[in-house]
């Protein structure tokens, strides 16, 4: 009895390693406001919970569960939930146009004068010439999170150029630097390989 109630309880930690966390509720309503000069998003963060790991008496945080609100000017336009550190918008080139990257999961920018934002777990935005431009950057410079998000749309819309990492990926070749960033991303290299086979036979 005592061996299959060890082993239930190791199988629900493999399944749901989150479970062995302790949840506790943050005990402030503070809310940080982010926002930069000349960058025309802005960011709010809340903490909702945290997740602590009670290691030999002491404890540490490993995830706090944040609620994101951006805003364009003073306009509500994308609400998540995540677990994840905090951050705030950066300016970034992509060809001629201009971007913005925030915490390297969501990305804002203009296509026809109006703004628009996508989180990377969303599906592709529209076909545009500065989208498809910023996926490109996005995937030359190994942003993993958006991976799956921008080859998808890239191999609608620029073939040429995704097919070459798609090759590659598929036979699990990657570069010294993809390989490192890769380890640091919340991605598996498995994961990327299978994706990549996945849409070189589409």
């Amino acid at each position: 009895i005592l061996l299959c109630v060890w082993l239930a309880v190791a199988l629900k930690y493999l399944a749901f390693p989150q479970s062995c966390l302790l949840t506790t509720e943050d005990d402030t309503s503070q809310i940080l406001h982010y926002e930069a000069s000349g960058i025309p998003f802005s960011k709010e963060e809340a903490v909702t919970r945290t997740l602590t790991r009670i290691d030999n008496h002491s404890a540490r945080t490993v995830y706090q569960k944040t609620t994101h609100r951006i805003y364009y000017r003073d306009s509500l336009r994308l609400k998540y939930d995540s677990f994840t550190r905090v951050g705030s918008f950066d300016a970034k080139t992509a060809g001629e146009y201009t971007y913005y990257l925030y915490k390297e999961e969501t990305i804002g920018y203009f296509p026809d004068e109006k703004p628009r934002l996508i989180y990377c777990v969303q599906a592709p935005g529209p076909e545009s010439e500065i989208l498809t431009a910023i996926y490109k950057n996005l995937i030359e410079e190994c942003n993993w999170n958006f991976f799956e998000q921008g080859a998808e749309y890239l191999c609608e819309h620029d073939r040429d150029f995704i097919q070459p990492y798609l090759e590659r990926y598929a036979a699990g070749d990657f570069t010294e630097d993809e390989a490192a960033l890769l380890a640091d991303s919340l991605l598996r290299a498995s994961y990327v390989t299978d994706i990549a086979k996945e849409l070189l036979n589409d």
